[in-house]
């Protein structure tokens, strides 16, 4: 990228706090679009119409991106600039519409074309100049609209009221920061070029709908295939267990795409480390999951799950109704929080009963949440414009936080460890920092303070919404597919009727074999990692003799994995007898990857699988699940699988009839 681009866009990124401020304005604005869109529909329609009569039979082939390019120009040119172009109409073009055109297209061949990247060579090129000359084009038109619009306000005094609505014009030469400054009419430029950019040509789009289509969609893709992530990032992505097994059974670090920004949080703990480091401290880290030591946890699971339960009870008594509506994810999220915080520091937190949150539990929720929205926003993906805005204040302050706590529990325990001698007896159980204190390699040395940090952040970034994610998605199919929930009750109550409390044991854990394979099949169909990446270091030979060089980045789309048509029958169906044993022997195991696979693959997740059992089980024991069916879940992928609207369900005490 050249300087004067990178200046546009460092730019054009500051502005995005003008443009922000001006709530009532883009309410307006929202109200032209809606209003437009409705009005370009039924235009496309009638075109539509008039070609069916044109060719005369029952059907009518229509190139749909096309007819959907000129819709979305139509759409922004009133919405921005209030121009009708006819764009959709007439059979010549507007100048304005055809140089869009053109300088979409000539950028997409630029991607495609290796040695254009390089400025002087492309500017030395037909496509060079066919570019220059589209882009007099565009920014001439939207410079003299501009300044037509300037003048018309300088005489009018406001906003015209000549339109019956405000276009995003309006907004940009009105708008004015705290100290009354507004845009230079460059700035306006760049920001009406990058609203008529990336609402034109962009399709896909992180909603249910889209994703559904996607999937759906899926066996198209070939087992390796390139992925453009803008003009300058091509990953390859994995879509097959061949293709898949060949990056997995590697130890190639995470991938610098996404991964890099939580490495302010995490460190170079187990998810972010490579080589050397991250091979001794898996070695150290690792007794930290031995049975031996999970097999107290299983007490911890019981007593956090019934205080979830007990909480739903009293919502369920308090509404006075034979079913009340709960969005599971939140109360899962809480629910795993709390597990985590008994089963890595030791420590009581309440917070799935105390309204005023923890510290460290809402600052844990902020960096999940700011990380996401990183992840959301292009422009945050660099340091610098992210380090620049009011969400990067907000995770630094959050971070603090984080960091704090852990640190002085970390010294806490250090001082309480010396004091014993050893692991101190006063628990019931070893919990992980126990483990990371203590752990020494063959040269009997231990982990530092902040490698010890780094794991434990890393532990509870991991076991957090990723489970949370999974116990969620688990109840919603089990709520809408009930013939599966009555076997999985029926299964808990064979093996608790004659108890005289409701807990799960650890030798009950293999004792619940169909709620075992429910669980997996939700993680088939909603997989709560959706992408994991890998940075190649060395280069990577396919299973077809295709080499991948080093230096790539190289993404396995974990959700697609466990939609791929041709591993699994109809895959959008929930079926929980694709796990009998019968039906696994033949598959291979990197079919299905939850938890990732090969020497890299998650460490706890024996921990959230047995967490993930307990909660299951206990919870189906007491509640009916159903769905709330004017309120479906909307799937969209962040760190992890959520839901845009939550994951309401109605629940019912079973004793209730």
């Amino acid at each position: 990228m050249s300087a004067d681009n990178w200046k546009m866009l460092q730019a054009s990124q500051l502005n995005d706090e003008i443009v922000n401020e001006i709530g009532v304005s883009s309410t307006v604005l929202l109200h032209t679009v809606v209003s437009n869109k409705a009005y370009g529909s039924y235009i496309k329609q009638d075109k539509w119409s008039d070609l069916k009569k044109s060719v005369g039979s029952r059907t009518c082939s229509i190139e749909v991106f096309e007819h959907a390019g000129l819709l979305t120009l139509d759409i922004l040119l009133k919405c921005i600039f209030s121009q009708d172009s006819n764009c959709r109409t007439t059979s010549s073009q507007h100048p304005y519409v055809s140089s869009v055109h053109a300088l979409t297209y000539l950028i997409a061949e630029r991607v495609s074309c290796i040695p254009y990247h390089n400025d002087m060579v492309y500017n030395l090129s037909i496509s060079g100049f066919k570019f220059r000359k589209a882009l007099r084009s565009v920014h001439g038109y939207s410079a003299r609209v501009i300044y037509e619009r300037n003048q018309s306000l300088l005489q009018d005094g406001d906003v015209t009221l000549k339109r019956k609505n405000i276009d995003f014009l309006d907004i940009l030469l009105t708008a004015k920061d705290e100290d009354g400054n507004g845009l230079f009419d460059q700035e306006i430029q760049d920001e009406v070029d990058t609203f008529m950019f990336e609402g034109h040509d962009t399709t896909l789009k992180n909603t249910e709908a889209a994703l559904a289509k996607f999937y759906s969609r899926s066996k198209e893709l070939s087992p390796a295939s390139v992925l453009w992530l803008g003009p300058f990032a091509p990953v390859v992505l994995l879509n097959h267990p061949q293709t898949v097994k060949v990056i997995l059974c590697a130890t190639d670090p995470k991938d610098d795409l996404f991964y890099h920004m939580l490495k302010p949080w995490l460190g170079d703990g187990l998810l972010m480390s490579k080589g050397q480091k991250w091979f001794r401290n898996r070695l150290l880290v690792t007794p930290g999951f031995h049975f031996g030591i999970l097999r107290p946890y299983v007490q911890i699971y019981n007593e956090c799950v019934k205080t979830m339960l007990d909480k739903w009870s009293d919502l369920w008594k308090s509404v006075g109704s034979r079913t009340c509506s709960i969005e599971v994810f939140e109360h899962a999220g809480l629910l795993t929080l709390d597990i985590l915080l008994k089963c890595i520091f030791s420590q009581d937190s309440n917070c799935q009963t105390t309204s005023s949150q923890h510290p460290y539990v809402s600052s844990v929720h902020a960096l999940t949440y700011l990380i996401a929205e990183r992840i959301r926003c292009i422009p945050y993906h660099n340091d610098m414009i992210y380090n620049l805005s009011i969400s990067g204040y907000k995770f630094r302050k959050a971070l603090r936080s984080v960091h704090g706590y852990s640190a002085r529990v970390i010294q806490e325990r250090k001082q309480a460890l010396r004091q014993d001698g050893g692991v101190t007896l006063k628990r019931k159980y070893i919990d992980f920092l126990d483990i990371l204190l203590t752990a020494k390699d063959e040269d009997d040395n231990g982990l530092s303070d902040k490698e010890i940090q780094d794991e434990v952040d890393t532990f509870m970034f991991e076991g957090h919404d990723t489970t949370a994610s999974g116990l969620s998605w688990c109840m919603y199919y089990l709520a809408t597919h009930p013939e599966h929930q009555r076997k999985c009750q029926e299964e808990v109550d064979n093996l608790l009727n004659e108890r005289a409390m409701d807990e799960i044991e650890w030798d009950d854990l293999s004792h619940l074999p169909y709620t075992t394979l429910c669980i997996k099949e939700s993680m088939r169909i909603r997989s709560p990692v959706p992408v994991i990446g890998r940075e190649l270091t060395t280069p990577l030979t396919l299973p077809n003799g295709r080499v991948i060089p080093a230096g790539y980045n190289v993404i396995i789309p974990i959700c697609l994995l466990h939609h791929n048509e041709l591993i699994w029958e109809n895959p959008t169906r929930f079926d929980p007898t694709r796990f009998l044993p019968e039906n696994v022997k033949d598959r291979s195991p990197f079919a299905f990857t939850p938890f990732s696979a090969g020497p890299r693959n998650c460490i706890g997740q024996h921990f959230a699988m047995n967490e993930m059992k307990i909660v299951i089980a206990r919870t189906l024991r007491r509640f009916d699940l159903s769905p709330v069916p004017d309120n479906p879940p909307q799937r969209v992928h962040t760190l992890v699988t959520r839901s845009s609207n939550g994951i309401h369900l109605h629940v019912q005490p079973r004793n209730m009839g």
